[in-house]
């Protein structure tokens, strides 16, 4: 499965975890980061610097339930529970800027709700 080029946005649900806004990204996108990077700012940083270097090669990145293999320009992830999801290739500089719009969200405080009455 190849994914298309987007711009991801990224909100707080009610109980003010980051969430994908449906729509802005593949599935599988989304839902890796919402299950392998989760609230994690510093795990996040690590993805993003090893995108950045974006070398060929090298131990994927693995999750709680995908496997990021770092292929130079293409980046490959893979369900590592479930052989039967297609895996989603897509560019690297992609991928990255989905992770660095991820890391900028979890690193934006969430906003408080605001007191009635």
């Amino acid at each position: 499965m190849k994914a298309k080029q987007s711009t991801i946005e990224v909100t707080r649900d009610a109980e003010g975890r980051p969430r994908v806004v449906s729509g802005t990204a593949a599935p599988i996108l989304a839902d890796f980061l919402e299950t392998d990077l989760r609230g994690d700012a510093a795990w996040t940083a690590r993805v993003a610097e090893r995108l950045g270097a974006a070398g060929e090669g090298g131990e994927p990145i693995t999750g709680n339930l995908y496997a990021l293999e770092i292929r130079g320009a293409q980046s490959v992830l893979r369900n590592i529970h479930d052989a039967k999801v297609p895996p989603l290739v897509m560019p690297t500089r992609d991928l990255a800027a989905a992770v660095g719009a991820w890391l900028a969200a979890l690193r934006k405080p969430a906003a408080r709700p605001r007191k009635k009455g």
